[in-house]
């Protein structure tokens, strides 16, 4: 699929390919390439023995992972299936009546991470 048709939402999005997006094309790819799968640092930053790189470290809670953790501790759960892969869904506050509330936007969400981030620094 062409980069730009996806951006712009054109109609037939896998013909008639532009200079700009191979380059896009070639510019997602050098990203991937250069991007750490282990820390998800740039690769020549965190592959690197130069002197001049030092590395603070930071530390993220993930809620849904605490969450499942906690689930799989508490007696009486039955143990995961061989093969089995429990993942946590996010889901709205649960309401009396077995519905759920909404949840917040991206937008929320990050600004809740933002402010949180800005008390711990």
């Amino acid at each position: 699929m062409r980069p730009t048709a996806a951006l712009l939402e054109e109609d037939d999005p896998f013909s008639g390919w532009y200079s700009h997006d191979y380059r896009l094309q070639e510019a997602v790819g050098v990203l991937d390439r250069d991007t750490c799968k282990t820390c998800g640092n740039p690769v020549w930053l965190c592959h690197t023995s130069h002197g001049g790189v030092e590395f603070d470290i930071m530390a993220t809670m993930c809620y849904a992972q605490a969450e499942l953790e906690s689930y799989n501790k508490m007696p009486g759960n039955p143990d995961a299936e061989p093969g089995e892969n429990r993942y946590a869904k996010a889901v709205g506050l649960k309401n009396e009546d077995g519905t759920f509330d909404p949840l917040p936007s991206r937008s929320e969400a990050l600004a809740k991470i933002a402010s949180k981030t800005l008390h711990t620094q």
